[in-house]
């Protein structure tokens, strides 16, 4: 029994020197990193050090930065360098030749519009799905000083973010929606929706889409439209790709006859400047005219209109 006590309490003590040793070494280590930690706050490292401010060339730095030079070769660099603002970054990029490219493509596009009288420098304008704002500084640029573009992401300060299918504006406030993105949406047929929303009655809708491979492809974009009319359709080329230009007029609680009136000759809408997308013209003329009562028949010959928008408004009847 004695023996076996014996044995015991050193096995105690033996665990207590290991237990100990261990706290001790824990300690030494605890005390190094916390040294090393002081170490590094209170010294600055030699290849962060700001280096004396050297006047260079212009053409110089222009050399170095095409050879690949003005890339950061570690942190401290990149925490160096200049911060650059917002509207510095835009001035930068709205100065380059590819963006004058792009906005003096959509400059000759909105010329078309001002053509058709869809467009004035008094208009109301909301770009949607606006990208970086290549239409929004065109529009700009050419007089036109109500502009609002909006897409998921922004882009100061020409693009304000907004979902394109659920827009946060009021109703009817618009006087032209316009937009590149539609056949990209996710949602088409909301996207359509909510441009006709924010458009006000007798405004204008224009899209621009890729050139479509068939007329089907056209009545499948102005089926989607529920309170609208298409106006015309014009094929046209921009930055090199064909595109189709769409534009529509809200008409949605209007009478055949205010539609009239802004789609004859003295009306707001210049017609005859596109392409009209009207097949078999005389079949549609007949069912113009089987569509309309006696009494609608009395104001035709005083407005003196045009074929093109008894066309169009035959269309939409057919």
């Amino acid at each position: 029994m004695a023996a076996k006590k014996r044995e015991m309490e050193i096995e105690m003590a033996t665990e207590k020197n290991v237990e100990r040793l261990l706290n001790r070494i824990s300690l030494v280590f605890a005390a190094v990193g916390t040294l090393a930690l002081l170490h590094l706050f209170s010294n600055s490292s030699l290849s962060c050090t700001p280096a004396p401010v050297v006047r260079i060339d212009r053409h110089v730095a222009r050399r170095h930065q095409q050879d690949g030079d003005s890339s950061p070769r570690s942190s401290c660099d990149v925490a160096a360098r200049e911060v650059v603002t917002p509207e510095k970054r835009f001035l930068k990029l709205r100065s380059s030749r590819a963006w004058r490219r792009r906005a003096d493509a959509f400059a000759a596009l909105f010329a078309t519009l001002r053509s058709a009288r869809i467009l004035s420098n008094s208009t109301n304008v909301l770009c949607v799905s606006a990208g970086a704002g290549h239409e929004v500084a065109a529009l700009q640029e050419s007089g036109v000083a109500d502009v609002t573009g909006v897409d998921i992401i922004d882009f100061f300060p020409l693009v304000r973010r907004a979902d394109p299918h659920n827009l946060p504006f009021f109703d009817n406030v618009f006087d032209l929606g316009f937009s590149t993105g539609v056949t990209e949406a996710l949602f088409p047929a909301r996207f359509v929706s909510e441009m006709e929303r924010t458009v006000r009655r007798g405004g204008a809708i224009v899209l621009a889409v890729n050139l479509p491979s068939s007329a089907q492809e056209v009545e499948e974009i102005k089926a989607m439209f529920k309170k609208s009319i298409l106006l015309e359709v014009r094929n046209m080329t921009m930055l090199g790709s064909d595109m189709t230009l769409i534009p529509l007029i809200v008409t949605y609680g209007m009478t055949h006859y205010d539609e009239a009136k802004l789609l004859s000759d003295g009306g707001k809408f210049r017609l005859g400047f596109f392409n009209p997308v009207i097949e078999q013209p005389n079949r549609y003329i007949s069912l113009w005219f089987h569509n309309i009562s006696d009494d609608s028949l009395e104001w035709i010959p005083s407005l003196a209109p045009s074929l093109d928008w008894i066309l169009v408004i035959a269309n939409r009847i057919a």
